[in-house]
């Protein structure tokens, strides 16, 4: 019995398919996306530079960021198809922009997309003498909402400069904005406002008028901000000496005080380099726990802690997992959780020069290597400076990451979306074995005949289904009589008879299975054989398939073919001492072969294979 194994053919369909589906394996540019995956937009001619982005459940892009138009700073807002192209039923072109108030200081930082389709767009604007929050509202359409703020536009300070870094929402669609506040030049705390839906500021928000400080060291900062699904609010940013500063998580209840049952007073500080380090990134996952990204010193930071603000040990071991993409300077900018619950980084990594950077981590802190193979990738647009700041995940899985490249001198929006899933891929084999083989297909033996389906892992890490019609073919056997005068013999495959007897042969059929031959062969003796003036023609191969060769005929030999009943079937006349008889017509069974000429009828039977 033969054992076949088809892992090696799948091994190689493999490498074939990747010809295919490279193009779509995790962590690669998605060139059904703009020109090859990525797009540069130049908003208006001038530095740009694309903060967040956000994906509506229609599939199109939201692109947030500040642009700058005669040295005049704007927000800037794009929307695109999800080919990438612009969407010219937003705002009549695509996109739109706007100037907060009559300076020319106006910069974004982030977006909020609300569950009834309106867009939040939040940074920060100068008045003259202070820097104040700034919030604008657009209809999905793209224009400002008069609902909010009378005009679209809120603007906020508390008689002290106040910057806003990150914007969410709550249960009641108030909008909590965090970043800093600096009072007359005293480094800067850690500052909260609370807007209602209406674009009026709540309050009744830290205890009475809308906003809370906390002071952590002398600088602090919230860079991004998280409502949990209980109400309580978690920022993440960083606090210092002045010199260098150190990772800060600090918890507040609804109604903007400290919550003491995180950490025990509410503030969690660390350090992780011995220089600088940020968490410029925090997200609520659904078991509650808590994962902030960020960086620190020259490495991509993760950071998860438990919902009392403990250290998760489960995940890297100790809460915390680093990774340094190839011995540079590494920032995380924007987490995003995918459908499998993977963890996807967003961020800038180089020395002298940066590419964007994105790095796709298993839930329990690992790499994974079936991101772009090693769970990183790189992108460069212009072979100078990239940065990345936001990234969003489709519901296809596909990841679009926003920022900034240095293109001829100056900014302007960098975009580009990653292939996030492995493409469902299938085939088919067709196969067809002798009875008592069998075949093996990634370690699974099949021996009868059915159709099967299997699960490979093809080069790329992508499974594959592959469905197997496996044909069992039959063994076949035949049984023929044979009469030669002694001194002749009778050649059956590679066997030669000269005496009488039963002789067994295995032959290859056409079919590619073994064909028993059983010959009964009959050996005459005391035959009168004079006056013949040559010997009996000699056939083979024995048994035969689509030529029968006849040897030894003379000129004027009659050659007949007959079936067991005697039925004519063919007749050739004899030219050449050999004859090749063309039988690819006949039915597999027994024939007669009569040789006759003026002196002797002679009669031999044969037996076609197929």
């Amino acid at each position: 019995m033969r054992d076949f194994t088809f892992r090696f053919l799948l091994i190689a369909l493999g490498f074939i398919f990747n010809i295919h589906v490279s193009k779509a394996q995790p962590g690669l540019l998605d060139p059904t996306f703009a020109n090859g995956g990525k797009l540069i937009v130049d908003f208006l001619g001038q530095s740009d530079e694309a903060k967040d982005v956000a994906i509506q459940p229609d599939g199109k892009i939201l692109i947030a960021g500040s642009s700058n138009q005669n040295f005049i700073h704007k927000f800037a807002l794009i929307r695109l198809n999800s080919d990438g192209t612009p969407d010219a039923s937003f705002s009549n072109d695509g996109n739109v922009d706007i100037q907060i108030g009559t300076n020319n200081l106006s910069t974004l930082e982030c977006m909020l997309l609300q569950p009834d389709g309106k867009i939040i767009l939040a940074g920060q604007t100068y008045n003259g003498t202070y820097f104040q929050i700034a919030l604008v509202r657009f209809t999905n359409s793209g224009i400002l909402d008069s609902t909010f703020s009378n005009d679209g536009i809120f603007t906020y300070s508390p008689n002290a400069s106040v910057g806003c870094n990150a914007i969410a929402l709550d249960a009641n669609g108030s909008i909590v904005v965090a970043g800093s506040s600096s009072f007359l030049g005293n480094g800067s705390d850690v500052s909260l406002f609370r807007v209602n839906s209406n674009g009026t500021l709540d309050l009744g928000f830290g205890g009475g008028d809308g906003h809370l400080e906390t002071g952590v060291g002398a600088v602090s900062s919230a860079l991004d901000v998280v409502i949990q699904s209980d109400g309580k609010i978690v920022v993440a940013g960083l606090t210092g000496d002045g010199t260098y500063n150190d990772f800060l998580v600090a918890r507040y209840n609804s109604g903007g005080f400290i919550d003491n049952t995180f950490d025990t007073d509410g503030i969690k500080t660390f350090s992780l380099a011995e220089y600088d380090d940020y968490a410029t990134s925090i997200l609520q996952l659904a078991s509650g726990k808590l994962l902030i990204g960020g960086f620190g010193a020259t490495e991509f930071t993760l950071v998860r802690l438990n919902s009392n603000g403990a250290f998760d040990n489960t995940f890297g071991g100790d809460g915390i997992v680093l990774a340094d993409m190839n011995n540079s300077s590494d920032e995380i900018h924007d987490l995003a959780i995918d459908a499998d619950g993977k963890i996807v980084v967003a961020g800038h990594s180089g020395y002298n020069l940066y590419d964007a950077a994105v790095l796709r981590f298993n839930a329990n802190g690992t790499i994974d290597n079936l991101f772009s193979m090693d769970g990183k990738t790189t992108v460069d647009f212009s072979g100078t400076y990239d940065y990345s700041y936001g990234v969003a995940i489709q519901a296809d899985g596909k990841i679009v990451v926003v920022g900034s490249t240095d293109n001829g001198g100056q900014n302007d929006f960098a975009i580009f979306r990653l292939q996030g899933v492995c493409p469902a891929i299938s085939f088919s084999q067709e196969v067809s074995i002798c009875t008592g083989e069998s075949i093996v297909v990634d370690g699974h033996q099949y021996t009868t005949a059915g159709v099967y389906n299997d699960q490979i892992t093809l080069a790329t890490g992508c499974d594959s289904s592959i469905t197997t019609i496996l044909n069992v073919l039959p063994h076949s056997s035949f049984t023929q009589d044979v009469t030669i005068n002694a001194g002749e013999s009778l050649s059956v495959g590679n066997n030669t008879y000269t005496s009488s007897g039963t002789y067994e042969d295995v032959l290859v059929a056409a079919n590619g299975c073994d064909s028993l031959l059983t010959t009964i062969l009959t050996v005459l003796v005391g035959i009168d054989d004079i006056g013949l003036q040559h010997e009996l023609v000699q056939v083979r191969p024995v048994p035969f398939e689509d030529i029968l060769i006849i040897d030894g005929t003379r000129n004027k030999d009659v050659i007949e073919l007959t079936d067991i009943s005697g039925k004519l079937i063919m007749r050739v006349e004899a030219k050449e001492e050999q004859m090749n008889l063309n039988t690819s017509e006949l039915h597999a069974g027994m024939y007669w072969l009569i040789q006759r000429n003026n002196e002797r009828l002679k009669v031999r039977k044969v037996m076609k294979l197929n």
